[in-house]
């Protein structure tokens, strides 16, 4: 499997989580964990994790993620992943 098409199974997947935590937002709790606890655990996990709008735009990405693709977070936010994931030649124009 190529470089390319691994990043956007991963960028699928993080799609995926970014829902999640949105539907567990929603969700009520029974514990009172501590505030911001969500976006600490994501910050620190050693996984890279994106929170994306529903445009497929990124709102948040973690420092995992911001190392996996080499890039800083100026150029990432606000962006689709697949923009910079995909080689050239595969991007749509």
């Amino acid at each position: 499997m190529s470089a390319a098409t691994l990043l956007v199974i991963y960028n699928l997947v993080a799609l995926v989580v970014g829902f999640v935590v949105m539907i567990y937002r929603r969700q009520p709790r029974l514990a009172h964990p501590p505030p911001n606890f969500d976006t600490v655990a994501c910050a620190s996990t050693s996984d890279g994790i994106v929170v994306q709008s529903l445009d497929g735009k990124i709102i948040w990405a973690n420092p995992a993620y911001l190392r996996l693709v080499g890039l800083p977070e100026d150029r990432v936010i606000g962006r689709n992943p697949l923009s910079f994931c995909l080689p050239l030649d595969a991007r749509k124009t």
